[in-house]
């Protein structure tokens, strides 16, 4: 599989929600590695999933390692720039938000429950 390293579709607005999100991504990456107690403390845990609904949101921040956050960084920051463009600021947020919560739902269906042992942080499918 390739990466790519950049497209060449012009954009007509500054990607700030994509920057954002690749800063935000990349700060919590550095404070999981230094504090690994915070996977536990935010990974979507099927269990808890009603009780602190705050991990719909905040597991999508956690990434199981170096390759894992590299690579998903690499996309986000080359496509992310034409997808906020085309939908503009806050719809993209919305549409990262809701894609990567709506990933909570395959352990509450029994989906991926395997292999997780401290909950979902993406790296579970």
């Amino acid at each position: 599989m390739a990466l790519p390293i950049r497209d060449i579709n012009p954009t007509s607005t500054y990607p700030v929600v994509t920057k954002a999100l690749v800063f935000v991504n990349v700060a919590v990456f550095i404070y999981e590695l230094i504090n690994p107690r915070l996977v536990s403390q935010y990974a979507f845990i099927p269990a808890l999933a009603w009780e602190q609904p705050y991990r719909w949101v905040t597991h999508m921040f956690l990434h199981g390692g170096i390759l894992h956050i590299v690579g998903n960084m690499i996309y986000l920051w080359v496509f992310g720039d034409n997808v906020e463009d085309h939908y503009g600021h806050l719809r993209f947020l919305l549409l990262y938000l809701l894609w990567g919560g709506r990933r909570g739902l395959r352990p509450l269906l029994g989906v991926c429950n395997r292999g997780c042992p401290n909950g979902s942080r993406g790296t579970c499918g």
